[in-house]
């Protein structure tokens, strides 16, 4: 099998296995987001349908799981400080989520949606971005050959 194809089939497999334990370390997540997000507001009430949305943007971070664990040569202490700064940027920006479009008191409906669609691309495209500070060489094989061969 093609080295990238071989690749594309390891991340699926382990999206598919993260997928299937998820449930549990999504409430854990969204255990410490309720928490955070009580320190700073005294209005916090997140709803049945508000943890149910959180829920389903946390399952953006599987894809970026499974890459930062299937991509060779990362040295681990490196890959688990980017997966930390990963699950970091996606609970900021879940803060965020939650105080300017769940919570929001008076705001327009486009203002509402203005900010879902940011929150939206935001949690989709900073840990793959992550990731690819992480492994150039992933997409680029002649970095690895220039780093054997100085």
């Amino acid at each position: 099998m093609k080295p990238k194809l071989l690749f594309l089939a390891k991340v699926f497999l382990c999206s598919l296995g993260l997928f299937v334990i998820w449930h549990p370390i999504s409430q854990a997540y969204i255990s410490v987001l309720k928490r955070i997000v009580a320190l700073l507001t005294t209005t916090y009430e997140l709803s049945a349908e508000g943890d149910l949305l959180i829920y389903k943007m946390s399952l953006y971070m599987i894809p970026f799981l499974s890459l930062m664990v299937i991509t060779p040569k990362i040295p681990i202490a490196k890959r688990a400080a980017v997966m930390g700064i990963g699950i970091l940027v996606s609970l900021v920006i879940d803060i965020i989520f939650i105080q300017y479009t769940i919570q929001s008191d008076g705001a327009t409906n486009a203002d509402q949606n203005t900010v879902d669609v940011l929150v939206q691309s935001l949690k989709l495209l900073l840990p793959l971005l992550l990731w690819l500070l992480v492994s150039p060489s992933v997409f680029n094989p002649q970095i690895d050959e220039e780093a054997d061969n100085p």
